[in-house]
Formats: C-alpha cells, sequence, structure tokens
C-alpha cells in the first residue's frame, strides 16, 4: 500500500476514533438511569438531589472528556495528513493520555468502595481506544528501502528542515 493511501486509511481511522468518542460522551446522557442506581446503590444514604447531582457531575465530566477527545482526534488526524516530524510520538502520547484516563474512569474506586463510574457506561469508554490502538501501530509500522521512509507520520520529502 503507498504512503498516500496508508495515510488516507489513518486518517479515515482517526475520522471514527472521533465519532466513536463524541457517540461515548453522549450515550450515557441516554443511560442517566445507569449511572443513578450505581450512585445509589453505593450511596445509599444519599438523597435524590444527592444522586441526582453526582449523575450531573459525571455527565459533565463524560462532555467534556468527549470534546476534548475529538479535539485530540482532530488534531492527530492533521498532524498525519501534514506528515510533520513528531507526528507519531505526538499522536502516541495522545493515545497514551487517552488510555491512561479512561482506564482510570473504569477501575478507580471512590469512597463507598464501588468503582466510581458505572461499569457499562465506563467499559463503553473504551472503545475509541480499541481504534486509537490500531492508528498507532499503523504509525509505527517499519519503514520501507533507505532514505525512504514511507511511514505514516514521517517528515515528508518535500519539507525542508533547517
Amino acid at each position: 500500500m503507498s504512503s498516500t493511501a496508508n495515510t488516507r486509511v489513518v486518517t479515515g481511522l482517526t475520522a471514527l476514533g472521533a465519532v466513536l468518542t463524541a457517540l461515548v460522551a453522549i450515550i450515557p446522557f441516554g443511560m442517566r438511569d445507569v449511572l443513578t442506581d450505581h450512585i445509589r446503590h453505593g450511596y445509599p444514604d444519599f438523597t435524590p438531589d444527592e444522586i441526582d447531582t453526582a449523575a450531573t457531575a459525571y455527565l459533565g465530566v463524560l462532555g467534556i472528556m468527549g470534546a476534548v477527545g475529538v479535539v485530540a482526534w482532530l488534531t492527530s488526524a492533521w498532524l498525519i495528513r501534514r506528515g510533520t516530524r513528531h507526528a507519531r510520538t505526538i499522536v502516541s502520547t495522545i493515545f497514551a493520555a487517552a488510555v491512561a484516563v479512561t482506564a482510570t474512569l473504569v477501575f478507580i474506586e471512590d469512597t463507598s468502595g464501588e468503582v466510581g463510574l458505572a461499569p457499562a457506561v465506563g467499559w463503553m469508554q473504551l472503545v475509541p481506544c480499541v481504534v486509537g490502538v490500531i492508528v498507532v501501530a499503523f504509525l509505527w509500522r517499519g519503514g520501507s528501502r533507505p532514505g525512504t521512509d514511507r511511514r505514516i507520520g514521517a517528515p515528508r520529502s518535500d519539507t525542508v528542515h533547517i
């Protein structure tokens, strides 16, 4: 596959990642009952208003994370299409940060001893990370013959570096 075709595939994958990130940020708003049930189970002494406030806070955090995630995907696509020198490193760093934040959401326990985020909502957040693994794998694939680096994210040959 040519370098241009690889770039198109990977930028298509970043678009898919952005769409999935937006979806996993929006879907929990329709699953508010799952969040409130999880909070009620962990904090049986909470009043309905406290449960509602906690659910709203979770939804706010997920919405903000989703927006940041979409921006990260779009930034990654832009870096890859430009063929900037550090695209692989920057995109890989963004991916590592996303996985760390998502793992925190899925596994961290709150003061009740339960995981903070309802498991159905937390595990859903990992879906865009699967696409991220594929993108990073494409970016770090080996180049071709010496002197012609066909890896995605490598500096373009028509770019002058001073």
